[in-house]
């Protein structure tokens, strides 16, 4: 709280009643240091039978207190530091203060809780890192036994291992079958924790970004052939962009391939162009005309997490994709967003810097 603001409003004695019920402890320091006038919540915060407020030292209450209020009256800038409140338990406090009539007018507010919960996203922040990390470096002793399970069960389907009566090839077929969709699964989880991860980095080159969105079409258009893809690129005047080609391809690759799963018949729309009021950027635009989303669906989207417990795979599939778009696209410093009508299907909108540094183009 700002008490330099209060002054105006009265006098010493009028200014101490406002500050008696104030929410935050409130001390009257002299400038030796001595406590001479507190509130109600400094005696509720900080006072004992054998330890009375007034006349003790500041700095015995709050460490160093006397010196960092001098700091705040001369910056107008509250600071945290740490306390002692009844028994002796130490808490975090911000402490703001202003000087009047040579005495030091110091508020001081706990703000442990708060520092618990940042403390506390801070460390799950880390450990989600960390686990990214381990995830991604034990990819391949994840996805080997899959593989495994998945390809003898195939060799065996096509015969492999000599003639399977009806039963046999039916268990087959589905051990096949589900290991196929796990492997998947795991594929996109794996590379979910990548992009999230530190191993992740923005090597940007300059490369065709028109020459690597048809190679994805391409591919697109042999997996679903009943499909129609365009793809505008009109108004392009330059192909050649410097950023990450990998992060580029991966984040165009992964929405075509959501786009295709959301779309069953007509068109996928693949739009690239410069957008005018962000320089030295390219926006993609992937489009197609499918069932739109909800407003539950649309706040999921991107929030695999929020999925587990609705056992809804189709959508914690697309949901863990296409969290990887906007872990990649973050990275590299881009924007994303949504757009989905129930009549005209869903439109994924992604703008990415393409343009080199000044510093690096100067220096060649």
């Amino acid at each position: 709280m700002n008490l330099g603001k209060l002054f105006s409003k009265g006098e010493s004695e009028n200014f101490k009643e406002v500050l008696r019920m104030l929410p935050d402890a409130v001390f009257v320091v002299e400038l030796t240091g001595e406590i001479s006038w507190v509130n109600l919540k400094a005696v509720t915060l900080f006072e004992t039978y054998r330890k009375p407020l007034l006349g003790s030292i500041f700095d015995e209450i709050v460490a160093d207190g006397l010196v960092l209020a001098g700091k705040s009256c001369e910056t107008g800038v509250s600071v945290a530091t740490g306390a002692f409140s009844r028994g002796d338990v130490e808490i975090f406090v911000e402490l703001s203060a202003v000087i009047n009539d040579d005495q030091y007018y110091i508020t001081v507010r706990d703000i442990t809780t708060m520092t618990g919960l940042l403390a506390a996203a801070e460390n799950a922040g880390r450990f989600n890192k960390e686990k990214n990390y381990m995830l991604y470096k034990l990819s391949g002793d994840i996805k080997s036994p899959l593989q495994s399970v998945s390809g003898f069960s195939q060799a065996l389907l096509d015969g492999l291992g000599g003639e399977l009566n009806e039963k046999q090839h039916k268990y087959i077929k589905i051990i096949n079958k589900n290991a196929v969709e796990l492997s998947f699964f795991m594929d996109k989880l794996l590379e979910y924790s990548r992009v999230e991860s530190s191993l992740f980095k923005i090597e940007p080159h300059t490369f065709d970004i028109v020459n690597l969105i048809q190679n994805v079409i391409k591919i697109a258009v042999v997996q679903k052939e009943n499909l129609e893809f365009n793809f505008d690129f009109d108004n392009i005047s330059k192909k050649a962009v410097y950023a990450d080609e990998n992060a580029v391809r991966l984040i165009i690759q992964t929405l075509t391939d959501t786009t295709v799963k959301m779309t069953e018949t007509g068109v996928i729309n693949i739009k690239l162009g410069y957008p005018e009021t962000v320089e030295n950027s390219v926006q993609i635009s992937v489009s197609g005309v499918g069932i739109g989303l909800s407003d539950t669906e649309k706040s999921d989207l991107f929030n695999p997490y929020s999925l587990l417990e609705k056992s809804n795979k189709k959508g914690l599939l697309r949901s863990i994709s296409l969290a990887t778009v906007e872990a990649a696209v973050k990275k590299m410093s881009g924007s994303l967003w949504i757009e989905s009508n129930a009549m005209y299907g869903t439109t994924f909108n992604v703008v990415l810097p393409v343009g080199k540094p000044e510093t690096e183009g100067q220096n060649e």
